[in-house]
């Protein structure tokens, strides 16, 4: 099964290629699933994650976080139904650029995309027609 969600609007066409590619010519990973680098100061329960503050690197240099966004999934329908997920037990993490990954969640981030969109895609597709 193959999942590509409409809340991930600026997935390319060759990203969906590549990832069916890799799933279907690959007998070590169970899924493939799309993430993308997260390179920011984290906090949880009021302690930082990723960085020594004492310390602190160049955000450029934080370690590489994959963050899941479900631009693409694709797994076995016999394996889905058994992990109740869209992630195997051994996933292909398909890393993707920020703008691939763009997530819409609510009305904020439909906007962003909705610029992106025109900047990036939007003169393409007026130049055809």
């Amino acid at each position: 099964m193959i999942f590509v969600n409409a809340t991930n609007p600026l997935i390319s066409n060759e990203t969906i290629v590549k990832a069916i590619v890799i799933y279907k010519n690959t007998d070590e990973f169970d899924s493939v699933n799309t993430v993308n680098s997260v390179k920011e100061f984290l906090w949880l329960n009021n302690k930082p994650m990723n960085y020594d503050p004492d310390n602190k690197p160049k955000s450029q240099d934080l370690p590489d976080i994959a963050a899941i966004n479900h631009a693409v999934n694709i797994i076995d329908k016999k394996l889905m139904i058994e992990r109740k997920d869209i992630f195997g037990h051994k996933p292909y993490l398909l890393k993707v650029n920020k703008i691939e990954a763009v997530d819409i969640d609510d009305e904020e981030d439909f906007m962003l995309a909705e610029l992106m969109y025109k900047k990036i895609r939007g003169n393409l597709l007026y130049e055809k027609y």
